[in-house]
């Protein structure tokens, strides 16, 4: 039996069946993890959602930012823009289907000693306050008024973290913690649109899991949503997303040996605009 944690596939479905023959994935013993971002800019996303919705016995995705923006898509709080590539999905007669699972994937997932999210958890965040947020948050999405939440969430990017916040205000930042961070700012607050490599980003800026709280590197954390680092691994750290949408490498962690394997990307899951 394995357990292969999966970076950003992002629509990049026929890479992702490449990647399944490499690891010799068999459904009858092994389990897949995909690290959020499942869909969207690759030319697949459609034939990605269904492989994972149809195979959800051995696998689960976590929620990524872009499954985020597609369920925002689907409620009219987000516009599809043109290199947005979920458009067959929202047309689909089982789109209700299909959402319905997404809206009800966790943001944060523990197997032994390993702890993945999509994005990134708030340096103040201890162990324990990671897994209650985490709840928070997905006991929101789940319930009748998870419109609302994400309505509230779209309205502005809200960066701070602090007790006291309003609870639609708490589950936004909290959202955008660990969908969507990659640098902290001095003030411990999110830097929105930030993107690029460690090493060339502002003073001033520092990546999350460089300001860990202690009880969280006890923990090897895994994650996706940051291609620009590509598989980094530092300290307790594993960052996953190799940036297959862009051309490059999607890549499997496997839980039992740490082994990590990875292919080249299908020229056919590439965006039209990086044909161009």
């Amino acid at each position: 039996m394995a357990t292969y944690v999966i970076g950003d596939v992002q629509g990049c479905f026929k890479t992702f069946e490449k990647l399944l023959l490499k690891i010799n994935f068999d459904p009858a013993k092994d389990y897949i993890w995909f690290i959020g971002d499942l869909v969207n800019i690759g030319q697949n996303s459609l034939k990605a959602l269904k492989w994972a919705y149809k195979n959800r016995h051995v696998c689960n995705t976590l929620l990524g930012n872009h499954e985020i923006n597609l369920l925002c898509m689907n409620e009219g709080l987000a516009e599809i823009h043109e290199d947005d590539t979920v458009g067959e999905i929202l047309d689909h007669k089982k789109k209700d289907e299909w959402l319905e699972w997404i809206r009800t994937r966790p943001l944060l997932h523990e197997e032994g000693e390993f702890l993945l999210v999509h994005a990134g958890l708030h340096p103040s965040w201890s162990l324990g306050l990671s897994r209650k947020v985490a709840s928070e948050v997905e006991q929101a999405l789940r319930g009748p008024d998870y419109r609302e939440y994400l309505k509230k969430s779209k309205k502005k990017f809200y960066k701070k973290w602090e007790e006291g916040l309003s609870e639609k205000k708490r589950f936004s930042v909290a959202l955008n913690v660990m969908t969507k961070m990659r640098f902290i700012d001095e003030e411990l607050k999110l830097v929105k649109g930030l993107k690029g490599e460690i090493q060339k980003s502002p003073e001033g800026m520092t990546p999350w899991f460089r300001l860990l709280h202690p009880t969280l590197k006890k923990k090897k954390i895994l994650f996706g949503h940051w291609s620009a680092l590509g598989v980094h691994q530092e300290d307790n750290i594993n960052a996953l997303d190799s940036g297959a949408v862009w051309g490059r490498l999607l890549t499997a962690f496997c839980l039992e040996t740490e082994k990590i394997t990875q292919v080249s990307t299908h020229a056919k899951d590439l965006p039209s605009f990086k044909k161009d």
